[in-house]
């Protein structure tokens, strides 16, 4: 298959002689989803902000033969951080509204209620974001992230907060999105969610790539544990 992503050379100074992102390359192909696995702090959000578009002194990064700049991340990237800013005060249906209304979208609420109701939302519907839970909440910023059906998806940490079954649940929609050509890069520091759902993992140690792993079913979490850690 085509490659969709390509980041080429990826750096990331602290100063002119320290790196914190340090000669990065790789590649994703449409409708794939590829893992970002390191510690907190290893550098996977720098290298999302990166392909998002929101580092402008980065340029060596291509998305379907496009360079990847601000404006690319407004119209092509669902980008998903740790936090997403939401108007607490409002509900989540006032949150869609709004968001609809910023990118002048026209949703389809038969599509949004099914959505709403996979990710157990659908009755908080009138609730203010202040009053959800962190699992929730992260649901509902994830349903954001993807309301414009963007090309792109970015996601760190989307699985913090959740419980077992809504994760099961984030997996089967993570997928039909790769089946409907998304090209997705998730960021986690859990290396069994990230295998149950990736073809591809990047394991990122100290600003570097210290391993690219194309996932095969002989590969267990042990395996992928012991890498991370040698």
């Amino acid at each position: 298959m085509a490659v969709s992503l390509l980041v080429k050379n990826l750096s990331k100074y602290f100063d002119h002689t320290t790196f914190f992102i340090d000669d990065i390359s790789f590649s994703c192909e449409k409708g794939q989803i590829v893992g970002l696995i390191g510690e907190n702090g290893a550098g996977k959000t720098t290298i999302l902000n990166a392909v998002a578009g929101l580092d402008e002194d980065i340029h060596d990064i291509w998305f379907n033969q496009i360079q990847v700049d601000n404006n690319f991340f407004k119209t092509k990237v669902g980008f998903l951080p740790e936090r997403l800013n939401l108007y607490d005060y409002l509900s989540i249906k006032e949150n869609i509204q709004f968001v609809s209304r910023v990118r002048n979208l026209k949703l389809k609420q038969e599509k949004l209620d099914t959505l709403l109701k996979k990710l157990n939302l659908y009755d908080y519907y009138d609730t203010s974001i202040r009053n959800l839970s962190k699992g929730m909440r992260k649901k509902f910023e994830f349903i954001i992230t993807i309301i414009h059906s963007p090309d792109l998806l970015l996601l760190d940490e989307p699985f913090d907060g959740l419980d077992p079954k809504q994760m099961i649940v984030m997996k089967e929609i993570l997928n039909e999105l790769s089946v409907s050509g998304k090209t997705i890069l998730v960021s986690s520091h859990a290396i069994s969610i990230v295998k149950d759902i990736s073809s591809k993992i990047l394991f990122i140690n100290n600003g570097k790539l210290k391993h690219e792993i194309n996932i095969t079913a002989e590969h267990t979490v042990q395996d992928l544990e012991n890498l991370f850690y040698d």
